[in-house]
């Protein structure tokens, strides 16, 4: 790739090579000798949970680019170990590391996403070599931007994010607000959902070990099966919850509160458990929990259950998002932006379209709750009426017997 001075960004994918190092044996000169590499061609840089380590190739020359400094960007926040090689002129090579297995402040620019600062002489050709190992889902997209580009960049992914975690802090305060008001359990699940949601795309996006736990990247590694567990034991409550399922499936109910015990044991599990066997069975949760939500939803408005409806509704965009993250981690789908953020798209959307079915729910249960007061009411006032009747029949007939009595008396 040669930059030049018209472009501020570039995609590394189409001018890279890959080598699988299937048992992460290899050492930079065994893996530059290696016969195995092979074109990435523009295809997406994810790999699943693939085992060993994966390395990357990348030739770089600057032309009559200005910039001296280059970012070289990773955007992806969950990779244990990044090894950076610059291979410059002369044999020289200088070697950095990163990975969210290293303390947050051991990055080069202070940033969610793993970043390498590059300088470039003019005309200066390198090859950068990275290596990667890591137990999570292997997603290796990788940028070289100028700082402008970079910053610019950031202003407007913060930008998003903040819009995003404003509106799910919004929605946790009102619906504890109404919660608090109401005790209604549905609010409450969907107060804890929301947290629970929260913590997981904090944990997705880098946030959480930027801000929270900075020099802590045991806990950071900890945290993502934890919250994801967490997230999906909530979601599930939440659901069973608020389709009624108790009462109007019990079948499906038992279903979901066995999904519910093995999120449980899975929590009490994580902190003893290697992270991807972990990561790998909360990963498959989610295509378990999902079917589980449509088909209770879809018969419930099969059955005539209106608030079912308004939470298919709310729900379908989450779920969307959230298989097609899952997919992606898997390496069932490319790396792209909508696969990428539809998660957060999705589930923005769906949390607001949520409180107003909760609001949808809680005025038709008023409404079922009026017409059985009415129903009681006129119920009542018949009975009522009944016994009037009927008394006024027994008054009556008491009476004639009196005046049969009291003529027997007088004639006695």
């Amino acid at each position: 790739i040669g930059l030049r001075e018209d472009q501020a960004e570039y995609d590394l994918a189409s001018a890279t090579e890959v080598l699988h190092d299937a048992k992460a044996e290899l050492s930079l000169d065994a893996a530059l000798a290696a016969t195995g590499w092979s074109a990435l061609a523009g295809r997406s840089p994810v790999y699943g949970f693939a085992p060993g380590a994966h390395w990357f190739r990348t030739e770089v020359q600057r032309l009559d680019a200005a910039e001296s400094r280059w970012v070289y960007l990773i955007p992806y926040s969950l990779l244990d170990h990044l090894d950076l090689y610059i291979l410059r002129e002369h044999g020289r090579i200088e070697h950095r590391q990163s990975g969210d297995r290293l303390p947050f402040a051991s990055r080069d620019l202070k940033h969610r996403h793993f970043n390498f600062l590059v300088d470039l002489a003019p005309g200066e050709r390198v090859s950068l070599v990275l290596r990667v190992q890591t137990q999570s889902s292997v997603q290796v997209p990788q940028w070289l931007i100028t700082r402008e580009a970079f910053f610019a960049r950031t202003h407007e992914a913060q930008v998003g994010i903040g819009l995003y975690y404003g509106i799910l802090c919004a929605l946790l305060l009102f619906n504890l607000i109404i919660y608090l008001s109401l005790r209604e359990p549905a609010y409450g699940w969907y107060v804890l959902y929301v947290l629970g949601f929260g913590w997981v795309q904090l944990n997705l996006n880098g946030l959480a070990f930027e801000y929270l736990w900075p020099d802590s990247p045991a806990f950071a590694n900890l945290a993502m099966p934890l919250s994801m567990a967490f997230g999906l034991t909530t979601m599930a409550l939440f659901a069973r919850a608020f389709l009624g399922l108790a009462v109007h499936r019990p079948r499906m109910n038992r279903a979901f509160e066995a999904f519910v015990a093995l999120q449980g044991v899975m929590m009490l599990a994580v902190p003893l458990m290697a992270y991807r066997p972990a990561i790998l069975i909360e990963t498959a949760s989610v295509f378990l929990i999902t079917p589980l939500i449509l088909v209770a939803a879809v018969s419930l408005i099969r059955s005539g259950y209106k608030p079912a409806s308004y939470f298919l509704l709310a729900w379908a965009a989450l779920l969307l998002g959230t298989v097609s993250y899952a997919m992606v981690s898997f390496g069932l789908l490319p790396k792209v932006f909508i696969t990428e953020y539809g998660i957060q798209i999705g589930s923005a959307l769906e949390m607001t379209l949520l409180s107003f079915a909760l609001a949808f729910r809680i005025r038709d249960l008023e409404q079922d709750k009026q017409r059985l007061l009415r129903a009681s009411q006129d119920e009542l006032e018949a009975c009522v009426e009944r016994r009037t009747q009927e008394l006024n029949q027994a008054l009556a007939e008491l009476g004639a017997v009196n005046r049969q009595l009291h003529e027997v008396s007088r004639r006695d």
